[in-house]
């Protein structure tokens, strides 16, 4: 059984083998829409339908980074984390 400090120790390693898995499937789409951009009017349904495919699992890869992301800072929210970095607009300096 794996103790609260060997989960929180794991975390970096879980957080950028997320982002490794986001990145691939992200180039892995882009490729894809190229395919589809480069294709030939008889062969561009066959390759949209796998460009939104690969889509599709690219936008659930990034969740799953974006999950990871948030429990490694410690919130409950990413927008937490990027509210707290974007200084207010409507503050003045």
């Amino acid at each position: 059984m794996l103790t609260q400090a060997h989960r929180e120790a794991d975390q970096p390693q879980r957080l950028m083998e997320a982002y490794k898995a986001w990145r691939a499937e992200s180039a892995a789409t882009a490729e894809a829409y190229g395919r589809w951009a480069d294709a030939g009017a008889d062969e561009q349904e066959a390759l949209w339908a796998a460009y939104e495919h690969l889509h599709e699992r690219e936008q659930r890869t990034s969740m799953v980074y974006l999950e990871i992301a948030e429990q490694v800072a410690g919130h409950a929210h990413w927008s937490e984390v990027t509210a707290r970095a974007v200084p207010d607009s409507s503050t003045p300096s």
